[in-house]
């Protein structure tokens, strides 16, 4: 199965940047300082983000880096899931799934006719 490393690593960093903060007994010295490594042997991987050189979140095991890859992936969207809230009073519906708060789209676009018609 053919994947895009990159992307992978970048939603992860993207998710690993929202929850961590620097600490003075990391040897990072902001939450940009992210890695994500992957390490093990034939058979066992495992992927994890490191806050400098201290290992931040970890996923669990995967038979392949790949795997390894995925799994951590879904540990963050997890775990990120835990933290955000969940759009309440101004939640809008999006025509095709989904959700956005009203309140944090730029007021200047409300203002501009729609383009696209109405759905």
């Amino acid at each position: 199965m053919a994947n895009d490393y990159g992307t992978l690593r970048q939603q992860i960093l993207a998710n690993s940047r929202l929850m961590l903060v620097p600490s003075t007994t990391h040897t990072a010295s902001t939450p940009t300082d992210l890695n994500v490594v992957v390490f093990g042997r034939t058979g066992s991987f495992t992927a994890a983000v490191m806050l400098g050189l201290t290992p931040a979140i970890q996923g669990p095991e995967g038979n392949t880096p790949d795997m390894a890859m995925h799994k951590l992936l879904t540990a963050t969207c997890e775990l990120l899931n835990t933290f955000i809230p969940k759009l309440a009073g101004h939640q809008r519906v999006i025509h095709g799934g989904g959700v956005f708060d009203d309140d944090l789209i730029r007021k200047e676009l409300s203002s501009e006719p729609q383009r696209g018609g109405a759905y």
